[in-house]
C-alpha cells in the first residue's frame, strides 16, 4: 500500500507544481495522514479552488483522487437580450448589435446556454408561472402594465432567437470582429467582451458549459440532484435584469434557491496512478463564466431610450 500511495503521492505532486514534504521517515499511518495534510496545505496556498484530496483503496490498489471545482459563487449568470434588441434599433450602435450577435449565438449553438423562450429551460417555466399569477390578479390597478411587460418579452424574446439562430451570425463572428472600429468607450468595452468571446470560441470549438456539470454530466433533462441547485436554473438567456419583471422573478428564484443546501458547480476528478488524464482542466468553465461577467455587466450598463 505504502509504495502505491508515495507513488501516486508524487504523481499528484508533479501535476500541481507542489513540494512533497519528506515523511517516509515516520511510522505507518502516520506518514500518509501527514503527506495528505501537507498536501492539502500547499494546494491550499497555491490554488484559489482549492482540489479536494481522497485517499482510495480499490481492491489491491491504492491511490489518490483530486476534485477540482469551478467556484460559481451564488450568481446568477442570466444574459439579458432585451439591451441587444434596443441597441439594434439605435443607429449609433447597429455595428455593437451585430458583433454581440455574433457573440450570442456562439453562447446560443456552441456553448448552449438556455434560452428562456424554449418550453424546456427553466426560465421559461418561471415566467409562465408568474404570467400566470399575474393574470388571476383582481386587483388590477398596475395589471395591464404588468402583462405587457410579459408581452414584451416574449415578442421581444422571439425576435432575438431567430436572429441567433440563424448560424451565419456565427460564421461571421471573425468578420464582424476584424471589421469593427471603436469610436467611444462603450465601442471599446463592446469590443474586449466580443474579443474575449473569440478566443473562448476559437480555443474550445466544440465545447459546452453543462460538459463537467455533476451529476447530470451535460444533459440538462436528467434526473436533478434533490439537494442541489443544478446549473441550468443559474445560467440562461432572460429578457432583462432591470426592472418589475426581473425583480419579481429573481425574488422568486432566490427564494427557491434558499431551499438547496448547495449549487451544482463545473467539477472534475483526476485519478493519479497511471491511467491519470493529465491535460482535463477547468479553464474553459473559468474563462466562460469571467467571460458572462463581462457581457452581463456591458449590457446592464447599456442605457437605451426603453430605459429612461
Amino acid at each position: 500500500m505504502q509504495p502505491q500511495f508515495y507513488k501516486s503521492l508524487s504523481h499528484l505532486t508533479a501535476h500541481y507544481g507542489i513540494t512533497p514534504m519528506q515523511t517516509d521517515c515516520f511510522e505507518y499511518p502516520y506518514n500518509l495522514a501527514l503527506s495528505l495534510w501537507d498536501a492539502e496545505r500547499m494546494l491550499k496556498k497555491q490554488y484559489a479552488d482549492c482540489p479536494e484530496i481522497s485517499l482510495i483503496q480499490d481492491g489491491a490498489e491504492t491511490y489518490l483522487e483530486s476534485e477540482e471545482t469551478c467556484d460559481t459563487g451564488t450568481t446568477l449568470y442570466y444574459i439579458p437580450v432585451e439591451p441587444l434588441y434596443w441597441m439594434s434599433h439605435d443607429a449609433w450602435y447597429k455595428r455593437n448589435a451585430k458583433l454581440l450577435l455574433s457573440l450570442f449565438s456562439y453562447l446560443y449553438h456552441i456553448a448552449e446556454v438556455p434560452y428562456y423562450r424554449q418550453q424546456d429551460s427553466y426560465l421559461y417555466w418561471m415566467y409562465e408561472m408568474h404570467r400566470e399569477w399575474t393574470e388571476q390578479d383582481d386587483e388590477g390597478e398596475q395589471r395591464e402594465r404588468f402583462l405587457h411587460e410579459f408581452d414584451r418579452a416574449e415578442i421581444i424574446g422571439d425576435f432575438i432567437e431567430k436572429k441567433i439562430y440563424n448560424p451565419i451570425s456565427l460564421r461571421l463572428f471573425g468578420q464582424r470582429l476584424r471589421s469593427f472600429k471603436c469610436r467611444d468607450a462603450f465601442d471599446w468595452e463592446c469590443l474586449s467582451v466580443a474579443q474575449k468571446a473569440h478566443r473562448l470560441y476559437s480555443d474550445y470549438p466544440n465545447e459546452g458549459i453543462f460538459r463537467n456539470a455533476p451529476a447530470c454530466n451535460g444533459d440538462v433533462n436528467d434526473e436533478e440532484d434533490t439537494e442541489s441547485i443544478p446549473m441550468h436554473k443559474y445560467i440562461s438567456f432572460i429578457s432583462h435584469t432591470k426592472g418589475w419583471l426581473y425583480e419579481t422573478l429573481e425574488q422568486s428564484i432566490n427564494n427557491e434557491f434558499n431551499e438547496y443546501s448547495q449549487m451544482h458547480e463545473p467539477t472534475i476528478s483526476k485519478r493519479f496512478d497511471i491511467g491519470t488524464r493529465k491535460h482535463q482542466s477547468l479553464d474553459f468553465e473559468r474563462r466562460f463564466f469571467s467571460l458572462l461577467d463581462d457581457l452581463c455587466g456591458l449590457l446592464y450598463n447599456y442605457k437605451s431610450n426603453d430605459d429612461e
